[in-house]
């Protein structure tokens, strides 16, 4: 896959970070979705270290990441028991549905942000969770790589989700950065 300048700037923030913090994070946003362990599992942009993939129980886990090739080339793919489909989510089409969608700072990174939810709804089963985090960056955090993100554009995507929870944290999952919005809807069962 040919990578954009947002996949080569992603690819070199991951070269560059604290790999333990992002490990460290992972069971803080399962914790404020409540999470609780399905059969079948699609995780949005997991990153380097497959995301929540390693850590949460299900006979079917699959990963999309347009960076796999990139993490995999540069010594960072970890892998688990996953599968991992190489391609940008806009992109990606299936006839499988999940248990449940997982997006953690994934759906600013990607070309659709809020729009992106009603193919989200479309993966789901009936009564299948979508969870949510995205950072609602200020003006002085934003850049190429992150779509501006307001709570206020999120309602008009949700279509029929039922909601579950949704929460505005001030400073991100773990207190330490930008106010983010976290959240999780069921499709109708």
């Amino acid at each position: 896959m040919e990578l954009t300048r947002k996949d080569r700037y992603e690819l070199a923030y991951w070269r560059g970070t604290d790999l333990d913090m992002h490990r460290r994070k992972m069971p803080m946003y399962l914790a404020a979705w409540g999470y609780e362990d399905v059969d079948s599992v699609l995780e949005i942009g997991t990153g380097p270290l497959g995301g929540f993939l390693p850590i949460i129980q299900a006979k079917r886990k699959a990963g999309i990441d347009p960076l796999y090739e990139g993490y995999e080339s540069a010594g960072l793919l970890e892998r688990c028991d996953a599968e991992y489909i190489c391609a940008r989510f806009e992109e990606f089409e299936t006839d499988e549905r999940f248990d449940a969608v997982l997006s953690a700072d994934g759906l600013d990174h990607g070309e659709m942000g809020f729009a992106v939810i009603p193919k989200i709804r479309r993966l789901l089963k009936p009564g299948g969770a979508f969870y949510m985090h995205v950072h609602i960056r200020p003006k002085h955090l934003l850049n190429f790589a992150h779509a501006p993100m307001r709570e206020a554009d999120l309602g008009g995507h949700l279509g029929d989700l039922i909601e579950v929870r949704r929460e505005i944290l001030p400073n991100d999952i773990d207190g330490r950065y930008c106010a983010a919005l976290v959240g999780v809807w069921k499709s109708p069962p």
